[in-house]
């Protein structure tokens, strides 16, 4: 059932994933996967982002293998997706019995948060895959009858390489520390769960300690994002009418099953399926919310480490009422869950548009054109970013402004010069482009638009997108003069 449920998830996830554009997080995936990997502990894990390291580190051989197209990029994630959900099956048919493994998977099928980071360039999927295996991984070895210390030692390992692929899923051990003190069976091994916990936790020092260094680079968090819709529709649900229903199942049927002494714990299982399952989900929530009252750290996106936790819970909780209204419930999410399925499948649904500017220049730009990139919004991802994420698009245009690659240096793009400085590289050309960005509701930046006049270029079309506008400037060469004897 595993296998067959993970073979679905793939699909699902990887269907259509390449329609939407590259946006930003995906873009510095990409670019820090195309560095070598002796620049990218040089110039990157010691600088910034060594909270994905091992992610990155995986990404950059993925791509040597299977190229950087979109649909490439994002399969990585969609097979993650497989292995989840794979993994929340198992973790069901470990607690529970074979109903509540199934109706597991189809609730992790179409879990939004699922469907979403499998379409995207992030260490999430990932981490939340690995994630779940480490929970069914302790599980098996909370259920064994007698320890074994070297067992606990892979146990070890596996939390370091949890850390190491994203430090923040890291917080899964919380929810681990509450299964094994709040199960009696679990308890009897909490001398061989907290040594090997603390070892996991020495080994990936080297993350934290650099995570800690550069935490500068999410100083953008504030503290007020923490609100309703923050903590209990964008986690897992993202769509207002999932979350209603879901959080129905969790409460109004959890509590019905409780007060009915039905759904404590399955007979002949020694650790509770509801106490795992509300440990996976809430335990890392609970954590991250309160440490943002203390240093704002709070992205609703980061608990998607504890998504298939989310899906075990309500699939567990359907398992036990009749089997048919199970059954009804888990259709009834899954119908929710379509319109935020087939919209994360859309050319603008991770609010970019590169795709569509990548487009434009495959359909009207001519070899030889110019191409200028907006260098004065402070923004992320910088315009010229785009050629990194559909670099086939911009092959055949002339970068003229180019000064220094990413790669060299320790920065998330490259460098440019103004146009002033390479009004000689122009002096030739007749046609060129400018990408300049717009901030949403407001008018296009201006760069480049003056100083392009200048040198005797003219708007001659103007593509308007929803985060960008995009010039076609023209002007007319100067007629070769006759030389006499010619």
């Amino acid at each position: 059932m595993a296998t067959l449920f993970g073979v679905a998830a793939i699909l699902v996830g990887s269907f259509q994933s390449e329609v939407p554009s590259l946006w930003g997080d995906e873009i510095g995936s990409l670019m820090s996967a195309e560095r070598s990997i002796p620049d990218l502990f040089a110039h990157q894990l010691g600088v910034w982002d060594a909270v994905h390291g091992l992610y990155y580190v995986i990404l950059h051989f993925w791509i040597q293998a299977f190229g950087s197209s979109p649909f490439a990029l994002r399969f990585l994630s969609a097979i993650a997706f497989g292995l989840a959900v794979a993994g929340a099956i198992a973790l069901a048919r470990m607690l529970a019995n074979p109903r509540a493994a199934f109706l597991t998977g189809l609730v992790a099928l179409f879990l939004p948060r699922l469907t979403e980071a499998a379409t995207e360039t992030k260490s999430q999927m990932l981490s939340c895959a690995f994630a779940t295996w480490l929970t069914v991984f302790l599980i098996w070895l909370l259920k064994k009858s007698q320890q074994k210390w070297w067992l606990w030692i892979f146990y070890a390992l596996a939390v370091a390489i949890n850390i190491y692929l994203f430090m923040i899923s890291g917080l899964i051990m919380l929810a681990h520390l509450v299964i094994v003190l709040f199960n009696a069976k679990a308890r009897k091994a909490v001398w061989y769960w907290l040594p090997a916990s603390a070892f996991g936790v020495l080994m990936a020092l080297p993350v934290v300690y650099f995570g800690y260094l550069e935490r500068n680079q999410i100083s953008w968090i504030e503290s007020s994002w923490v609100g309703f819709n923050t903590v209990v529709i964008e986690p897992w649900f993202l769509d207002v009418n999932y979350a209603v229903a879901a959080v129905y199942i969790l409460i109004f049927l959890g509590g019905f099953l409780l007060l009915r002494k039905l759904s404590i714990r399955d007979k002949n299982k020694a650790i509770s399926a509801v106490g795992v399952g509300l440990a996976l989900s809430f335990a890392p929530a609970i954590f991250l919310i309160s440490a943002n009252q203390v240093s704002p750290i709070y992205i609703p996106r980061y608990l998607a480490m504890s998504a298939t936790g989310v899906a075990f819970l309500i699939g567990y909780l359907l398992s036990r009422i009749h089997p048919i209204a199970g059954l009804i419930g888990v259709l009834i999410l899954t119908g929710l869950a379509m319109p935020n399925y087939f919209y994360s499948r859309t050319l603008f649904a991770k609010n970019g548009d590169f795709a569509s500017i990548a487009m434009l220049m495959d359909s009207r730009s001519s070899a030889g054109d110019a191409v200028v990139f907006d260098e004065e919004s402070v923004m992320w991802p910088g315009m010229s970013t785009v050629k990194q994420a559909y670099p086939s698009s911009f092959a055949r245009l002339n970068d003229v402004t180019f000064k220094q690659s990413f790669l060299s240096v320790s920065s998330p793009q490259d460098y440019h010069y103004d146009i002033p400085s390479i009004a000689g590289k122009l002096s030739s050309i007749q046609r060129v482009w400018l990408i300049e960005y717009r901030a949403s509701g407001k008018p296009a930046s201006k760069y480049g638009l003056r100083d392009l006049a200048k040198l005797g270029f003219t708007v001659t079309e103007r593509f308007p997108n929803r985060y960008s506008v995009t010039y076609l400037l023209t002007r007319k060469l100067d007629p070769p003069r006759h030389q006499p004897g010619l």
